[in-house]
Formats: structure tokens, sequence, C-alpha cells
């Protein structure tokens, strides 16, 4: 199902955010804190570096799925990412070079939301003599995509655990913070 690789090239676009650049805190904790609350904020004010890294990383990951049905990938980021926060809780140092962040996000349900979506198509697919060519019917899923996706409600995950481990001066998302976040997610 295309939603299922939308949702995987989602997941990686997000995990291409990367590194957390340190930034002037009198503690580690304040410091890896301070650099996921920076990460994250980007997403939520739709910061122009910060859409485009995860534009990128979507595209590459999901292959194009979204333009056979003539949505752009910017049209569908911003109805997914539509209401998008998060809370930064507790961090945990494991050493010098680990750490363990508590956190919660808030965003669109994706398994509300392919509910809502498999529903509409239904109703819109039992009268397809509406359309001259395979585009045009592609086109309208598309847009049933788009406007399913931002009547999608936002809800909160429960607290999880994002794990940074420590290269050089930078701190980055270790092997489990990928599964952590999609479990988290998913999850919704």
């Amino acid at each position: 199902m295309k939603a299922k690789r939308l949702l995987v090239a989602l997941l990686a676009a997000f995990m291409c955010l990367g590194a957390f650049t340190l930034v002037a805190c009198s503690n580690p904790e304040e410091q890896i804190k301070a650099a996921v609350e920076a990460e994250f904020e980007s997403i939520k004010t739709g910061e122009a570096a910060a859409m485009e890294e995860v534009a990128e990383g979507f595209d590459s990951a999901s292959g194009g799925a979204l333009d056979e049905l003539g949505v752009t990938t910017d049209e569908f980021l911003a109805a997914y990412l539509d209401g998008f926060d998060y809370n930064v809780g507790e961090v945990t140092m494991d050493g010098n070079d680990k750490a363990v962040v508590s956190m919660t996000v808030t965003m669109k349900s994706i398994s509300q939301w392919q509910d809502i979506f498999t529903e509409e198509l239904n109703t819109w697919a039992a009268d397809l003599t509406n359309y001259s060519s395979m585009e045009e019917a592609y086109a309208a899923a598309g847009q049933i995509m788009v406007d399913t996706l931002k009547e999608t409600p936002v809800a909160e995950t429960e607290p999880f655990d994002f794990t940074l481990v420590k290269n050089g001066d930078v701190w980055e998302p270790d092997a489990n913070a990928e599964a952590s976040f999609s479990n988290a997610i998913m999850s919704l």
C-alpha cells in the first residue's frame, strides 16, 4: 500500500535530521536538551533548512510515490506536520558519551489517517466514470489523500526514550533512536 511506503519514507526523513549541535549551556544535560529541542523546533516552525532536509529524505525514501497522485512533497508534509509538537523531558546521562532523552511527540496519527483515507477513497472509487483519464483519476485520489490528511486530528505519543551518543563534539541519534521514534508515532 502506498500509504505504508509513504510512512516509512517519512520516518527515514525525520531520522535524516541526524546530528544535534551542542549549544552553550552549563551542563551536558542542558546542552543535550537544548540541542534536541532546537532540532524538533525547526520542524515545528517549518524552518526552511529543516523542511528541505526532511523533504529530501522523504523524496529519496518514497521513490516518487506522490508524483503519480499529483501531490507535491511540500503539500504532503505541510498537511502531515500541521499541529506537530514535541515535549523534551528528562535527560539521563549514561557515562560521558551516551544520553537518554525522555520525550513525547504530537502529530497526526497515520493509522487514523489511513482509516479516514480508505473510507473516503472507497466512496470515491464507487464511481470512477467522472474521469476521462487515469491521470485525472489519480489526481483526484491525491487530492482526497491530502484533504483527509488535513482533517486527521493530532494525538500525543506515550513518552518514549530517544537515545543519543556523542561522536566528537556532536550528539547523534543512536541505532535504536529511529525504532524508538517510529514505534512511538506508530502507536498513535
